[in-house]
């Protein structure tokens, strides 16, 4: 049986200061998205849904119960805006400092 888990942060709590101070990341990412993945596993646990993977059950989301929807939902939204930033990208990543740098404006030129 395969359970959902909190990925790592690909960068630490305080890379974003003074933007985003390191406590609001520490809890963003260990108390509001651990709850999201804590929950969708408690939700999909005996069901037909344990086991499968986040990706598939998006792509048909809305015939699940609420808080498969809503958990796996926010799970699956923030793994979109921490993790992979090829799709949001509000932060660039220099790969010398390792540091964030805020993009104002547009985010890119695809944006969603």
């Amino acid at each position: 049986m395969s359970k959902f888990e909190l990925p790592k942060l690909p960068y630490s709590y305080d890379a974003l200061e003074p933007v985003i101070d390191k406590m609001t990341m520490e809890i963003h990412h260990t108390k509001h998205h651990q709850a999201y993945v804590t929950n969708l596993n408690k939700a999909v646990e005996g069901t037909e849904m344990e086991g499968k993977s986040l990706e598939t059950l998006m792509t048909s989301i809305s015939k699940y119960p609420v808080a498969v929807r809503n958990n796996g939902g926010g799970h699956f939204n923030l793994i979109l805006e921490y993790y992979e930033t090829r799709w949001w990208n509000p932060f660039r990543c220099s790969s010398r400092s390792n540091k964030f740098h805020i993009q104002f404006g547009r985010r890119n030129e695809r944006e969603i």
